[in-house]
């Protein structure tokens, strides 16, 4: 699996809210996206909001804020703290559970469905096992096959079940199909292009893409993708390879570049993720910068995605399908038009 886009990147701090910088683990309750800082802060990023916003949540106890591995289900928190118990904490009552599943265990990762208490699945670490536990009939199951690997998170959403491990040193994420209380393998996929990344936790978003967490300060959150679907052989075969003759470093003004559009002349032209256009000559040296705005959306972090154009005119394409045509006038850049593009596939589903 390779990177399918930098979530952690996009994220929006209103005033007064730090930024995540140590997460310990993530869990997906659509659309609050929510994330533990073990002894430091537990919150949420606001999937419904166009910018992303996160927010931070005062109200769990001083024990579930210290918690190893946590997920939510609507008010109730259930964690782990490396022993045998599994502990749940009612938001709502301000009322905490102990259940005592394993004297020899040491819990260090749970994953529980949105709804529901009768399936939740925890990794005991002292003993390299899985443990399926209901906690209505206080009942539990051992699933021991997990010797070859260092788990590092779980997730399960209805019949998905996802483990997040490490194989000889490289990440690796495991789909199972529940059966009851068995586990039935889907697939595997390392983690690829991430260079000396710690995973640490494992989601699985609504449109079934998979989110993975890591120790990183900055770069912590990643939304993936299976690279063999992006690699199929197509009914054209390969007749020639590229070879580099050349590369040219950016100046150090230019941030998160996007897009690149040739000019007459072996100028260019380029769009970057921070709604700028910069102008370069033919060794990519930076003649003028132009910061631009659209009427119909708030050209936030990342919207800006490629560029075309001319003399004293280019088109800028968004991520929802939005073209601004831009042109200059009087040395300024300003908005002509807006034109949506509404791209479906045979079933009439966009894409």
């Amino acid at each position: 699996m390779v990177e399918d886009f930098p979530l952690a990147m996009y994220v929006t701090y209103p005033e007064g809210e730090q930024v995540v910088s140590a997460i310990t683990s993530i869990d997906v309750n659509w659309p609050m996206f929510d994330i533990h800082q073990s002894g430091l802060e537990y919150g949420f990023i606001d999937g419904d909001s166009d910018e992303l916003f996160y927010h931070s949540v005062d109200n769990y106890s001083i024990n579930a804020a210290n918690a190893i591995d946590l997920e939510r289900q609507e008010d109730v928190l259930w964690y782990v703290q490396s022993d045998g118990n599994l502990y749940q904490y009612n938001r709502a009552t301000d009322e905490e559970q102990v259940f005592e599943i394993l004297a020899d265990a040491q819990f260090t990762e749970v994953a529980i469905d949105e709804t529901g208490q009768a399936d939740i699945w925890l990794y005991d670490q002292a003993n390299h096992q899985l443990v399926h536990f209901d906690a209505d009939q206080q009942q539990n199951n051992i699933l021991a096959l997990l010797d070859n690997l260092a788990v590092n998170g779980l997730a399960i959403s209805e019949d998905n079940f996802l483990i997040l491990a490490k194989e000889n040193e490289r990440g690796v994420v495991l789909h199972y199909q529940v059966e009851g209380h068995a586990l039935e393998h889907q697939g595997s996929w390392y983690l690829e292009g991430f260079g000396a990344a710690e995973f640490n936790d494992i989601g699985l978003m609504p449109d079934g893409r998979i989110a993975v967490s890591t120790t990183d300060k900055e770069h912590n959150i990643f939304l993936v993708m299976d690279k063999s679907k992006l690699i199929g052989a197509g009914p054209i075969e390969d007749s020639f390879e590229l070879v580099l003759s050349m590369q040219h470093p950016l100046e150090d003004d230019i941030k998160q570049p996007s897009g690149l559009w040739s000019l007459q002349g072996s100028s260019w032209m380029m769009v970057t993720d921070q709604a700028e256009i910069f102008a370069l000559d033919e060794s990519f040296t930076i003649t003028e910068k132009v910061n631009i705005e659209f009427d119909s959306i708030n050209c936030n972090q990342g919207y800006t995605e490629a560029i075309v154009g001319g003399i004293d005119e280019f088109f800028l394409l968004t991520d929802s399908g939005l073209v601004g045509q831009f042109n200059k006038q009087d040395s300024n850049y300003s908005l002509t038009q807006e034109h949506q593009i509404n791209v479906e596939n045979e079933a009439g589903e966009s894409y």
